[in-house]
């Protein structure tokens, strides 16, 4: 079944992709070696500098290809990344809903078709009414979503899945929407010229919004990829763990200085000091998912969730990690 399920979820890719003309990421793509023993950082103090001007090549370089330093959700690449991101969500879904409910299982299939839909329609050069139609399918996937969780909770449905797996559906949509209708902000650098309209944060609040949002988003993942394991893999549910709580700390951190941010602006050292520490756990959190796809695929590590999870968390890993370094101004 979990060939069937990536089978269908790479064909519905790879038929997108077709209809835009964009080559396939995966196809291009150098594939690291899996490190089984991958170690952890245990202090933020050792987190490495990431070097703005270094173009490093990962797994996702065709995905996102070479990025300007500002990145609205209104251009192409941003809409592409969210597209495939509920493309999938819609086919995880699917997948992990009971054989008898065909009425939700339908439903799921065709929020996936949806967005791959309008992936196969994207034009760089005019993105609004897309982006318009992005939202409203997202929309209607969050109402999708929140009468998931209510019928698990109620004891109606008995899916795979965990009711807070939905919520994590939710708040990813939920971000997706908001950046989406909001006037876009600058980066940092543009934070003493620029002229916000009433009621925009400052770029400062507006990365350490993305951080807090992140950081705690794939918090979310380890805690995931240690579901979808089998607990006999020790020395993975620990280093799984181990990101869990280092990311967790973080986005504590990360709320902590949104705060102050708030309410006194000076501390912007310190939050920039602070997203290097995040870009660097976040890179982490990226090869750790990664090696979870390459180990999945090759059979090395046993679970009850298809390779395609842990392919996905990564490609959201990267995401974060360039809107980070972008918002602050790295890139």
């Amino acid at each position: 079944m979990e060939k069937e399920f990536e089978a269908k979820a790479g064909a519905k890719r790879q038929e997108a992709r077709a209809g835009a003309k964009v080559s396939d990421t995966r196809a291009e793509a150098k594939v690291p070696e899996a490190r089984a023993g991958a170690k952890v950082p245990e202090a933020r103090a050792e987190a490495k500098v990431p070097d703005a001007r270094a173009e490093k090549l990962t797994p996702f370089t065709p995905f996102y290809g070479r990025m300007s330093a500002r990145i609205p959700v209104a251009e192409a690449t941003g809409i592409r990344f969210w597209l495939i991101t509920f493309a999938e969500h819609g086919l995880f879904i699917a997948g992990n809903l009971p054989c008898s409910r065909t009425d939700l299982i339908r439903e799921a299939e065709g929020f996936s078709d949806c967005f791959y839909n309008l992936l196969g329609r994207l034009d760089p050069r005019r993105t609004e009414g897309c982006l318009d139609e992005a939202v409203r399918g997202a929309n209607a996937m969050i109402c999708f979503l929140e009468r998931l969780v209510q019928m698990e909770v109620a004891g109606e449905l008995a899916s795979t899945l965990p009711p807070s797996v939905y919520v994590h559906m939710i708040d990813e949509t939920r971000r997706f929407v908001l950046i989406a209708t909001q006037p876009y902000v600058e980066p940092l650098g543009a934070e003493a010229s620029a002229v916000r309209p009433e009621g925009v944060v400052s770029p400062l609040v507006n990365l350490l919004q993305a951080e807090y949002f992140w950081l705690h988003d794939q918090s979310d993942h380890a805690i995931m990829l240690q579901q979808a394991v089998e607990p006999a893999h020790m020395r993975y549910m620990e280093e799984a763990r181990a990101w869990e709580r280092v990311l967790g700390h973080l986005g504590a951190e990360a709320n902590v200085l949104m705060k102050m941010a708030t309410a006194n602006p000076s501390c912007m050292p310190a939050a920039v000091e602070f997203t290097r520490n995040a870009v660097a756990a976040t890179t982490g959190m990226r090869d750790f998912s990664w090696d979870t796809f390459r180990l999945r695929e090759t059979s090395q590590l046993l679970g009850n969730q298809p390779a395609l999870l842990a392919y996905h968390m990564a490609r959201e890993s990267e995401h974060a990690r360039i809107i980070m370094e972008s918002l602050a101004g790295y890139r």
